[in-house]
């Protein structure tokens, strides 16, 4: 994938373990600790330039809004060849709270609009110029709606994986002009939980069960006003010990 997800303080790659019993494929899953700071990655590996709306939770990163998947609106420009990585909310231009894991209660998704139907889910939709039919990495469907694999049951209280908005730090964006015909080409999703759930999850064989067709990505307006986390709690982030959740 060319999607990731990396630990803020010692830039380690999450490892990811398949997530299977699904219907319509696998979706990668990484195990998490609270109070977690971590860093969203994308690599661009063609030679063209590409926009990025990255979610979490459901959440728009850019506009604080329920993202959706049509072309219009704001995203990350990237580079042929190049990597753009992601550690804040961007409340400005200069910087932001940073994405932490906590609580769902205390998360981004369940303290605005978007709610808590996509507790769990990073993702990433990848638009280029003139593109083909998309294709979705996250399972086999080639439905042209978005369908991102459901949280189960767990993920819908207020002690379950989340993300929130973690201490201040200065990460610098500025506005250039996008792609002139802007076209979805690839979707990539990465599921996460709690440590300790991913393990016991993993003990279990054909424990999750399918879902499909839940919305994804609201539109984001081409201003940019930076993401409203006034009344979102934050959250003071920490460092675990070794364990063995990195590449």
């Amino acid at each position: 994938m060319d999607f990731q997800i990396r630990q803020a303080e010692t830039k380690r790659l999450y490892r990811t373990y398949p997530e299977a019993g699904y219907a319509y494929g696998e979706c990668p899953c990484i195990g998490v600790f609270g109070n977690e700071a971590y860093i969203l990655e994308y690599n661009n590996p063609s030679s063209s330039r590409v926009e990025v709306r990255f979610t979490v939770d459901g959440v728009d990163v850019l506009t604080g809004k329920p993202a959706d998947l049509r072309p219009e609106g704001q995203r990350f420009v990237v580079e042929g060849g190049q990597r753009i990585a992601l550690e804040a909310w961007p409340e400005s231009l200069n910087g932001g709270g940073r994405f932490v894991f906590t609580q769902a209660g205390s998360s981004v998704a369940a303290n605005t609009e978007t709610g808590v139907g996509h507790i769990g889910v990073l993702a990433a939709a990848v638009f280029i110029d003139l593109a083909p039919p998309p294709v979705y990495r996250a399972f086999n469907s080639m439905s042209r709606g978005i369908s991102l694999y459901q949280a189960d049951s767990y993920c819908y209280n207020d002690s379950a994986a989340g993300t929130g908005v973690g201490e201040h730090v200065d990460q610098k964006i500025r506005q250039v002009a996008g792609l002139r015909q802007p076209s979805l080409s690839v979707i990539e999703t990465v599921r996460y939980m709690w440590w300790d759930d991913l393990k016991a999850k993993f003990a279990l064989s054909g424990s999750s069960a399918p879902w499909h067709n839940v919305p994804g990505f609201p539109n984001a307006s081409r201003a940019f006003h930076g993401v409203n986390l006034s009344g979102v709690p934050r959250v003071t982030s920490s460092l675990p010990s070794s364990d063995p959740r990195f590449v």
